[in-house]
């Protein structure tokens, strides 16, 4: 089943002239996200040599809206450090590049499936994930922090959130 996390990240650099920006898709952590996860480390390691050159950039989500793609990508101690290229051809591109800049798109969201998950104490370790996409967002799925399984690989495209709430399973995770 294709998941979507959704997590706020830091551009830490973004080049306006070629398009590109770096920063983490997803980071390391001893305390679980807002979804009741842990993203262990090695969890991106078979998927960033498997998946070379497939990953893409997606703007939220929409396969309707291919914005670039990952130019580089690698698991450090803190987490999936990317480098991304924006296709400037495109328009929407261009405009997720001006939004990242200003402020207004802090959030990536990582598109994966879960290929191993562990769980202690109720929280889930994902110690291997398969990824699809790296993908600017402008609010999150879910604005309870909730893991939403999307049964399709490829997301619909939705008129309303009210469509996409009726459409879509909401996964709670039980931490007691």
């Amino acid at each position: 089943m294709l998941e979507r996390k959704t997590v706020n990240f830091k551009v830490d650099k973004i080049d306006e002239e070629e398009g590109t920006f770096t920063g983490y898709a997803s980071t390391f952590s001893d305390v679980p996200d807002s979804y009741g996860d842990i993203v262990d480390p090695g969890a991106f390691k078979k998927t960033l040599k498997a998946q070379k050159g497939q990953i893409v950039s997606l703007f939220n989500h929409s396969i309707m809206e291919p914005i670039g793609k990952p130019t580089e990508m690698a698991e450090d101690e803190k987490g999936l450090l990317i480098k991304a290229k924006l296709t400037l051809g495109v328009q929407r591109a261009r405009e997720v590049l001006s939004l990242m800049k200003d402020g207004v798109i802090t959030q990536m969201s990582i598109g994966y499936e879960t290929m191993k998950e562990v769980y202690t104490d109720g929280i889930r370790h994902l110690k291997e994930v398969k990824l699809y996409d790296v993908s600017p967002v402008v609010f999150a799925a879910n604005p309870e922090a909730r893991i939403v399984g999307v049964k399709s690989k490829q997301p619909k495209e939705f008129k309303s959130l009210e469509d996409f709430y009726e459409s879509t399973e909401v996964w709670e995770y039980d931490t007691v």
